[in-house]
C-alpha cells in the first residue's frame, strides 16, 4: 500500500480535507493500492477537526467529524510513499529536519500547477474561505488521482 502523507501546519483544517478528498476519489475510483493520511508540523495530537472543516467536507457528504490531529514523527514520515506539504514552507522546513525524507517531499500545488505553492489556510475564517479552500485542495487531489492512474505518481 502506497500511502501518501498531506501535511499542514496543525491537521486541523486543509491536511484533513486532503486526507479525506483523496480517500474519496480512491474510493470512488477503486484504487486499492494508495491511501491517504494527513498529519501536522506544529499541532498538538488528538485534536479535532475544525468545525469549518467538518461542515465543508460535509457538503460533500464526506464525514471527518472522527479526524484526530498527529504530529509528524520519524515513523510516519518513513512509512509514507509521497510526503505532500500544503505550503512551500512546510515543505522546506520538512527538508530541513528531516533530509533523509527530501526525494519524497513536494508541495500538493506542485502537481496541479508544475511549481511549488501555497494552499492558503482558512483557519479562523469563515465557512466561504474554507470552501474555497476545500476546492483549491479537491483540484490538486483530483489530478493526484489522473496521475496516480496513468502510473505517474
Amino acid at each position: 500500500m502506497k500511502k501518501i502523507l498531506f501535511i499542514c501546519s496543525g491537521n486541523t483544517c486543509r491536511s484533513p480535507m486532503a486526507e479525506a478528498l483523496l480517500n474519496y476519489e480512491l474510493e470512488k475510483d477503486n484504487i486499492k493500492d494508495y491511501e491517504a493520511e494527513s498529519a501536522g508540523i506544529h499541532c498538538f495530537n488528538e485534536m479535532p477537526a475544525s468545525e469549518n472543516s467538518i461542515k465543508v467536507m460535509q457538503e460533500l457528504d464526506i464525514d471527518i467529524t472522527d479526524h484526530k490531529s498527529k504530529k509528524i514523527n520519524t515513523i510516519i514520515l518513513n512509512e509514507a510513499y509521497k510526503i505532500i506539504a500544503l505550503t512551500q514552507s512546510i515543505a522546506e522546513q520538512l527538508k530541513r529536519y528531516y533530509p533523509e525524507f527530501r526525494e519524497k517531499i513536494t508541495t500538493l500545488k506542485f502537481y496541479l500547477e508544475n511549481r511549488d505553492d501555497d494552499v492558503r489556510d482558512p483557519f479562523m475564517s469563515d465557512v466561504n474561505e474554507y470552501r474555497c479552500c476545500r476546492e483549491e485542495i479537491y483540484k490538486c487531489v483530483k489530478k493526484l488521482v489522473e496521475l496516480i492512474k496513468a502510473q505517474k505518481l
